[in-house]
C-alpha cells in the first residue's frame, strides 16, 4: 500500500490479504520489508483491516433462506416457510424498530430449534408441552451460551458405537425358557457381527458422558456459530431490548 506523506514522498507498507466470500482482510506493516501475517502478535506494528461487502438480499433474490439448520425434511419445510416470511417482511418493512424485532424473533427461533435438535427434545415436544419456552433458557444470550457449551462438550467426545440388542425383560426371559442356550448363541452372534463390521465394543453404561449425545450432523451446523456470529447476535440482542422498550 502506497501513501502520499507530503513533499513528493511516499510510504510503502507491505502486507498480505485474504478474500473469504464477502469478507476482505488486509494486514500491512510499515516498519518491515517482510510481509506480516493476518494475525499480528503482541507488540506488532502491523495493522489489520477488515472489510465486508454490503449485500442487500430480498426474499425474491434468495434461493435458500439460511444454512444454519438441522432437522428432518418436514422441519426444513416449516423452517423455510418461516424464513421466507421473515425475508418478505424485512423487504417491505419501513420501520427500523420492526426490522430489529422481527430479526431478533427469527434468530431466537433458530437458536432454540438448534438446541431442541441437539438435546433430542423435538421428538417429545408438542403444542401442549411447549418445551422451547418451558425448558430452555428465557433469554437469547443464555440460549446461545448453552448452545456453545453443548457443542464444546460434545466436540471432545467420540461418537457412540452402535448399541447392543434391546428388548423388555419378558422377551429375554421367554428366550431362556424357550431354549436355555439361546441367549448365549445370540450373544456370540452379536459379538461376531460387531467384529465383522468393526463396530467396537458395546457402549458400557455409565453416569458420565463417555460418548457424544448429539448427532454428527448437528455438530457440523453449530460449528458455524463462531465468535463473530455471537458478537453480532449480542449486538442484535441489545438492539432488540432497546427497540422493545
Amino acid at each position: 500500500m502506497k501513501f502520499e506523506v507530503g513533499q513528493g514522498r511516499r510510504d510503502i507498507w507491505r502486507g498480505v490479504y485474504n478474500l473469504d466470500g464477502s469478507i476482505l482482510r488486509i494486514c500491512v506493516d510499515r516498519k518491515t520489508d517482510a510481509p506480516p501475517t493476518l494475525r499480528p502478535g503482541p507488540g506488532s506494528d502491523a495493522v489489520l483491516y477488515t472489510f465486508a461487502r454490503n449485500e442487500h438480499q430480498t426474499a425474491e433474490a434468495s434461493s435458500e433462506p439460511f444454512g444454519l439448520f438441522f432437522g428432518t425434511m418436514d422441519e426444513w419445510d416449516r423452517f423455510g416457510s418461516h424464513a421466507k416470511s421473515f425475508l418478505k417482511l424485512l423487504a417491505s418493512a419501513e420501520s427500523i424498530r420492526l426490522m430489529v424485532l422481527e430479526t431478533w424473533l427469527f434468530v431466537d427461533y433458530l437458536v432454540r430449534a438448534l438446541l431442541m435438535g441437539g438435546l433430542g427434545l423435538e421428538r417429545v415436544d408438542n403444542e401442549d408441552l411447549e418445551l422451547r419456552s418451558a425448558l430452555l433458557p428465557r433469554g437469547l444470550a443464555d440460549c446461545i451460551r448453552l448452545l456453545q457449551k453443548l457443542r464444546d462438550v460434545n466436540e471432545d467426545l467420540p461418537e457412540e458405537p452402535e448399541a447392543g440388542l434391546h428388548g423388555p425383560g419378558r422377551l429375554w426371559r421367554h428366550f431362556r425358557e424357550f431354549d436355555a442356550s439361546l441367549i448365549e448363541r445370540i450373544s456370540a452372534a452379536e459379538k461376531s457381527y460387531r467384529e465383522k463390521y468393526h463396530l467396537g465394543p458395546k457402549p458400557r453404561p455409565s453416569t458420565q458422558p463417555l460418548y457424544r449425545s448429539v448427532p454428527a450432523g448437528w455438530l457440523d451446523v453449530v460449528r458455524g456459530i463462531d465468535n463473530n456470529w455471537v458478537k453480532s447476535a449480542e449486538r442484535l440482542n441489545d438492539a432488540r431490548n432497546f427497540a422493545a422498550h
